[in-house]
């Protein structure tokens, strides 16, 4: 049954006739296969934004044997702030549009019973060509197996072990340790450091590099200012000195002046009293 404008769909015979090419060569120019010359390429590509060229999903996945779908995973029980999350997705949904890919969303439970089900249901249903962790995941070592296993893909985003891991860092320990550094200029001495999620490679390098600044500043390690916290998506409000409680008992006698990171960002360990 014919489908209302199908007949003014442009198709991948006319765009190879535009280009002078074979209808192959236009395919394998939409599979970004390696066999194609730069010149030629540019041609196919000029043509088909000439002609607003748009290969249907399904035909294009059928002949390349691919999905052209990414999907991106996190933790909805340990993930870190929603916002932090929003950043990644809109780079990664950037870098999908521009390589003509679509991206699907999935929270993952890494504490639930069913997770390497959940993860095989997906990739069984969607068949994604890769997949993009997100922080605490990256460091989970049955995912990462499981995925090696079914020969999927992966980019990680801050992963603790970084040899042969395809994925985007940044110095963590040196980002804290000039966090730190400020927050000493400005006067504080009583810095409190909230580490986050204990098994994520990113709060030991953080921890790291408050330590340092600490050291070089000379003042001695107060183990009643460093708690262990985590990651929720949920800001809080404010603490107040006088009705916060850290993970291992109530603040100590001569409060901190300031926390690194802003306990706001990380409160699961804190529970109000009064």
């Amino acid at each position: 049954m014919a489908i209302a404008g199908d007949s003014l769909r442009v198709r991948l015979e006319d765009v190879a006739r535009a280009a002078s090419v074979s209808p192959k060569t236009v395919s394998r120019v939409l599979n970004d296969e390696a066999n194609v010359s730069d010149a030629t390429r540019k041609r196919v590509l000029a043509s088909m934004e000439a002609m607003d060229y748009r290969p249907h999903p399904s035909a294009r996945s059928l002949a390349g044997n691919r999905s052209f779908l990414v999907a991106m995973l996190y933790d909805n029980n340990d993930n870190p702030a929603s916002t932090y999350l929003a950043e990644i997705q809109d780079g990664v949904l950037e870098a999908c549009d521009e390589h003509r890919y679509s991206m699907m969303v999935r929270p993952l439970r890494m504490r639930g019973d069913d997770f390497i089900r959940r993860l095989d249901a997906l990739i069984s249903d969607h068949h994604p060509d890769g997949v993009v962790l997100t922080p605490p995941i990256t460091d989970y070592a049955p995912l990462l197996k499981r995925l090696r296993e079914r020969n999927v893909p992966y980019a990680s985003v801050s992963p603790m072990l970084r040899n042969g891991v395809i994925g985007v860092t940044m110095d963590e320990q040196a980002a804290a340790r000039a966090i730190v550094e400020h927050l000493l200029a400005l006067g504080h001495r009583r810095i409190a450091h909230v580490i986050g999620i204990a098994d994520h490679g990113a709060s030991r390098w953080r921890l790291a590099g408050y330590r340092e600044a600490m050291a070089a500043a000379g003042l001695p390690e107060d183990s009643e200012l460093v708690v262990q916290g985590g990651l929720r998506s949920a800001p809080v409000s404010p603490p107040r000195a006088n009705s916060l409680r850290w993970s291992s008992g109530p603040l100590p006698c001569s409060p901190p002046t300031t926390t690194w990171p802003p306990v706001s960002w990380n409160a699961r360990r804190a529970s109000s009293t009064r």
